[in-house]
């Protein structure tokens, strides 16, 4: 709590104004209170009016965006090109917690158990897992209705069909779209909290997006750098076609 002395406010219909600054520490809903006389030593007419409130909400979406600029070339031991690859192919780009070891082959759409059922909870799980819960853009109100995911998509990874994939708009643009995938390899028959989480998008060559024409946008929970190992940093992964 900021306490701070105000100049002598006493005449009548005498006015100042305070400015204070605030460091946000974490996205999600913030009450701001302001209170005068807090030990009521100015008698008034009227004791009760001397706070005030206000419920600020912080997005808990961190967005990345930008372009593909990358040229990977395998050469035989006499420079023999075998393979060229460059960023105008479409590709997968994978973001996860720093410092955690994905199993690539065994990843399932969020949602879906491991015989690719629903999984009814999964998205209130990754929210109480990542501290969530009770943010308005929450991923269970940013990807479900009901609780049922708004919207689903196929995908090839590593290059293996993933059906039922939630996905959602990155930003307002219909230009990208961001998936949520979930580690099946780390136990268990359908997601539960401990498991490793996935956020990925597809990348496109020059496409309008939020913040201008990029090759890729992607929108993921802030938390996710806190998800299960407090490595406080997310990894980039690019898959190559």
């Amino acid at each position: 709590m900021t306490v701070t002395e105000l100049p002598d406010v006493s005449q009548e219909n005498s006015n100042t104004t305070l400015n204070v600054t605030w460091t946000v520490s974490a996205g999600g809903p913030h009450y701001i209170y302001v209170f005068l006389d807090f030990l009521n030593n100015i008698t008034e007419i009227n004791e009760t009016n001397n706070y005030a409130y206000a419920l600020v909400d912080i997005s808990g979406w961190q967005t990345y965006y930008g372009n593909m600029s990358a040229l990977v070339v395998l050469d035989s031991s006499n420079n023999m090109s075998q393979i060229t690859w460059n960023s105008l192919l479409p590709s997968n780009i994978y973001f996860v917690e720093s410092g955690t070891a994905i199993d690539w082959d065994n990843l399932q759409a969020l949602g879906r158990n491991t015989s690719g059922l629903e999984a009814g909870n999964d998205f209130y799980e990754l929210d109480y897992a990542i501290g969530m819960v009770n943010f308005t853009d929450s991923i269970n109100n940013s990807y479900t209705y009901d609780f049922l995911p708004r919207k689903l998509a196929s995908f090839t990874v590593y290059d293996n069909i993933i059906a039922n994939v939630p996905i959602r708009n990155s930003t307002d643009t219909e230009s990208f779209i961001t998936g949520i995938l979930w580690d099946a390899s780390d136990g268990g028959p359908e997601y539960d909290g401990s498991q490793d989480i996935v956020f990925f998008t597809n990348s496109t060559q020059a496409m309008p997006g939020k913040y201008g024409i990029y090759d890729y946008e992607i929108s993921m929970p802030a938390l996710l750098r806190e998800y299960k190992l407090g490595a406080g940093s997310v990894t980039l992964y690019v898959e190559i076609k």
